[in-house]
C-alpha cells in the first residue's frame, strides 16, 4: 500500500512537470517596408509600400514619371530610397527582432534620372535582402 501510494505521488509530480515544460512552437514574423521620395524645384512626392515587392514592381512607373516632369531643360530630381526588413523571432517568452534599413538618395538631371534611380533601387534591394 505504501509503494502504490508512492507511485501514484510520482506518477502526478511527473505529469506536472512534464505539462510545466511544454516548450512553444518558434513564432517568426516578418515586416517589410519601403519608399520613395522624388524631389524637384517645385514639388516633393513620396511614396510608401507595405512589401519589397510592390516597391520592386511599382518604382519603374513612378521614374518614369520623372521624364514628364522636365520642366526645363536644366532640371534636376532628387530621388531618396528607403528600404527596411524587420525579422521578428519568439520561442515561447523569449524572443528578438532584427532591423535591416538601407537608404540612398541621387541628385540627377531629368535626362539620368531614371536610369540612376533604377541602379539605386536595385542597389538598396540587394543590400536589404542579402
Amino acid at each position: 500500500m505504501k509503494n502504490f501510494l508512492f507511485s501514484l505521488v510520482a506518477i502526478v509530480t511527473f505529469s506536472f512537470a512534464s505539462s510545466a515544460s511544454t516548450i512553444n512552437p518558434m513564432n517568426e514574423v516578418k515586416t517589410e517596408s519601403a519608399s520613395i521620395t522624388i524631389q524637384t524645384k517645385d514639388a516633393k512626392t513620396v511614396y510608401a509600400f507595405n512589401s519589397v515587392n510592390d516597391f520592386r514592381n511599382h518604382t519603374n512607373q513612378i521614374l518614369e514619371s520623372v521624364d514628364s516632369v522636365m520642366l526645363d531643360e536644366a532640371c534636376t530630381v532628387t530621388i531618396s530610397m528607403t528600404v527596411s526588413v524587420t525579422v521578428s523571432t519568439s520561442i515561447g517568452v523569449a524572443g528578438g527582432e532584427i532591423t535591416t534599413t538601407v537608404s540612398g538618395s541621387i541628385t540627377a538631371s531629368c535626362e539620368g534620372a531614371v536610369a540612376a534611380g533604377r541602379r539605386l533601387r536595385a542597389s538598396l534591394i540587394a543590400m536589404a535582402q542579402g
